[in-house]
C-alpha cells in the first residue's frame, strides 16, 4: 500500500488545507483516519452556507445544530481567525453564538442571516458584536440593532461594511463609527436609522482619521445627518448622493464616483470638484428619474475650473449619459480645461437611439481639448 503523504503532513499544515474547504466538507474528513478526527475543530476559518450545505445538512435545525457544533465544540484557546456565517435568521440564537465567536478571539466576521424568501425581513443581532475587540474585518447583511452599547470600542477594526441593517436610534450608528479609530475601509449600503433633528448632532461624529476608502450608497435619513468632512481623508470615494452643503477639502482623493439624482445638481458638482485637489478619476452616473426631462440648471455665474483639471485630472467617465444640454457642456468643460486629460469615456442610456447618439458623438468630438493626450470614448 502506498504511503499517505497527505495524512503524514503537520497537523497546523493540514488545518491551514481544510480551511479553503466550505466547513460541512472539512467536517466529512473526519471519517478518513483517526488523525483526521479531530482536525476540522482547529482549522483557523469556518464557512458556514446553509443554501450550499443543503445536501448534507438538509434541514434548518441541522444545519444550525452543525454550527453550534463546529463553534462550541472548538477549544476556547483556539482562536478564530475568519468565521463567515450566511443562512435564514429565523432559527439562530444569535447571541450564544456571537458570545463563543468573541471567546475564540474572532478577527474576520462575515454574517449574513438574511431570508432568502423576504429580502426585507432583519434578524435582531445583539450588541455584543461590536464589543469584539480583536475583529479586524467585520460584514453585516440584514441586521437589526434594537439596543447598543454606549461606547463602541473596536481597536482593530480596519474594514467595516453594513449591507441591509437598521439602527433603532440614530446615536447608534454615531457610536458605532465613532468607536472604530483605525477604520480604512467603509462600505455602508441601505442602512436605515430613525430621525435626529438635534442641530448639534452632525457635531458628535469623529473624523475618520485613518480612511482609505469610502462607498457610501443608499443611506436612508443620512442626508439629514452624517456630515461629509468625516470621509475627508479617504483616497477613494463613492457617494450615492450627495446631501451636504459644508463640503470640506479632500486633501489625499484620488478617485470619486458621484452619482446624479437630479439635473439640477451641476453647481454641487463643481462645488465638490473645487475641493478635491489631487482628483485624478472622476466617474459621474445619472440616476434620476426618466421623468426629469428638463436641460438642467448650469451654475449662473463664472465657473472656476477645478485645481485638479489643470494638475491631476487623468480621467473622466460619464454613465447613463443622455446628451441634455448640461450634460453637454460638463463634458465640453472637462476636455477644454483638462491639461493632464487623458481619457473622456461616455456611456449613453441604452434607451438612446442610434441617431441621437451619432450627433452627440459628432458635436463633442469636434470640441477642442486642453490636453493632445485625451482619447474621447463613446459608448
Amino acid at each position: 500500500m502506498a504511503d499517505d503523504r497527505i495524512s503524514n503532513l503537520p497537523k497546523h499544515i493540514l488545518c491551514h488545507i481544510l480551511s479553503f474547504l466550505p466547513t460541512e466538507y472539512a467536517f466529512a474528513t473526519r471519517i478518513l483516519s483517526k488523525k483526521w478526527l479531530p482536525l476540522w475543530l482547529s482549522i483557523p476559518s469556518l464557512d458556514f452556507d446553509q443554501h450550499r450545505s443543503t445536501s448534507l445538512l438538509p434541514s434548518s435545525s441541522s444545519f444550525i445544530q452543525f454550527v453550534y457544533a463546529a463553534i462550541l465544540g472548538r477549544p476556547i484557546h483556539q482562536p478564530i481567525k475568519t468565521l463567515r456565517l450566511k443562512g435564514d435568521c429565523s432559527n439562530f440564537h444569535a447571541k450564544i453564538l456571537l458570545k463563543a465567536i468573541a471567546d475564540r478571539k474572532v478577527e474576520n466576521l462575515q454574517i449574513d442571516i438574511s431570508n432568502r424568501e423576504n429580502y426585507f425581513v432583519f434578524c435582531k443581532l445583539p450588541s455584543t458584536i461590536f464589543t469584539i475587540k480583536t475583529l479586524v474585518v467585520l460584514n453585516l447583511q440584514s441586521a437589526n440593532f434594537n439596543v447598543f452599547p454606549s461606547s463602541v470600542h473596536l481597536p482593530s477594526l480596519k474594514s467595516l461594511h453594513l449591507e441591509n441593517v437598521r439602527f433603532l436610534d440614530s446615536e447608534y450608528f454615531v457610536n458605532l463609527l465613532n468607536g472604530c479609530p483605525i477604520l480604512e475601509n467603509l462600505k455602508i449600503e441601505i442602512v436605515a436609522f430613525e430621525f435626529n433633528n438635534d442641530p448639534s448632532f452632525k457635531r458628535k461624529f469623529k473624523t475618520l482619521s485613518n480612511l482609505v476608502r469610502a462607498d457610501v450608497i443608499h443611506v436612508m435619513m443620512m442626508h439629514s445627518h452624517v456630515p461629509v468632512r468625516i470621509f475627508c481623508n479617504a483616497e477613494f470615494l463613492r457617494l450615492d448622493e450627495f446631501w451636504d452643503v459644508d463640503i470640506p477639502t479632500f486633501p489625499n482623493l484620488i478617485h470619486m464616483e458621484l452619482s446624479l439624482r437630479s439635473n439640477d445638481q451641476w453647481k454641487s458638482v463643481f462645488d465638490i470638484l473645487n475641493h478635491c485637489p489631487q482628483l485624478q478619476t472622476f466617474v459621474i452616473e445619472n440616476v434620476f428619474w426618466s421623468t426629469d426631462t428638463g436641460s438642467g440648471i448650469w451654475p449662473d455665474t463664472h465657473v472656476v475650473v477645478p485645481e485638479c483639471f489643470s494638475s491631476q485630472l487623468r480621467k473622466c467617465v460619464f454613465i447613463d449619459f443622455t446628451g441634455r444640454e448640461c450634460e453637454m457642456r460638463f463634458v465640453k468643460f472637462v476636455m477644454q480645461n483638462s491639461t493632464l486629460l487623458r481619457t473622456m469615456a461616455i456611456f449613453s442610456k441604452p434607451d438612446l437611439i442610434h441617431e441621437e447618439t451619432h450627433e452627440m458623438l459628432k458635436e463633442l468630438a469636434s470640441c477642442p481639448r486642453s490636453s493632445a493626450a485625451c482619447e474621447l470614448l463613446f459608448m
